[in-house]
């Protein structure tokens, strides 16, 4: 795994972590899916479920 994709793992925690009132009605929905796209390392998918975080990091 990349440096890259390390960082934009970690990237996206923190990005929904500090959005927590945004997600917060579907928090359960969210850490779902985030947990889903962690253990399938689909780091190349250029469109996932975080738009808000996407747009910052996910860019490759």
């Amino acid at each position: 795994m990349s440096r890259t994709k390390l960082h934009n793992r970690k990237n996206i925690l923190d990005c929904i972590e500090k959005n927590r009132k945004i997600f917060n009605n579907k928090k359960k929905n969210y850490e779902i899916i985030l947990s889903f796209y962690i253990s399938l390392n689909l780091y190349n998918i250029k469109y996932i479920f975080f738009n808000k975080c996407r747009n910052k990091f996910f860019y490759y």
